[in-house]
């Protein structure tokens, strides 16, 4: 099973990196045809897990038949509960349009303006390159 997720895998200075091709029913939605994520580890196996977890989520995202056979694992009392997990699983799963960086220096700006450098240090505006280009699953 591990072997499955080398096609996804690549090594780029000795560090693990994964990529998928977007799905076609997601493409509409995100501006990328292709994401590719650092894995954070120059470990092959390490790598492997890493890229199942990814591959999971993906499934779990836009795949029902895939919650209905994980269903009974689940041990859930009722349809909305069953419903409630699916739904709070999949607003946890990262996205490309997770961090939204405008958001995030708009923030920043008020956290200095009002808590000055004790929150923000010496420098009052939002670093370039603080948020990683592709940080996210789609």
């Amino acid at each position: 099973m591990v072997d499955q997720f080398k096609r996804y895998t690549f090594i780029k200075r000795g560090v693990f990196y994964y990529s998928r091709r977007v799905p076609s029913e997601l493409q509409t939605i995100y501006s990328k045809v292709r994401v590719t994520t650092c894995l954070h580890t120059k470990v092959e196996a390490k790598a492997n897990r890493a890229a199942a977890s990814q591959d999971a989520k993906a499934l779990l995202l836009k795949d029902d038949a895939e919650w209905q056979r994980l269903r009974p694992l689940m041990k859930v009392k009722n349809d909305a509960e069953f419903e409630a997990l699916k739904i709070g699983f999949r607003a946890g799963i990262p996205t490309l349009k997770t961090t939204d960086q405008a958001a995030a220096a708009r923030l920043f700006t008020l956290l200095a303006q009002y808590g000055g450098q004790d929150l923000t240090g010496e420098n009052p505006i939002l670093a370039s390159g603080t948020f990683a280009p592709n940080d996210g699953l789609f």
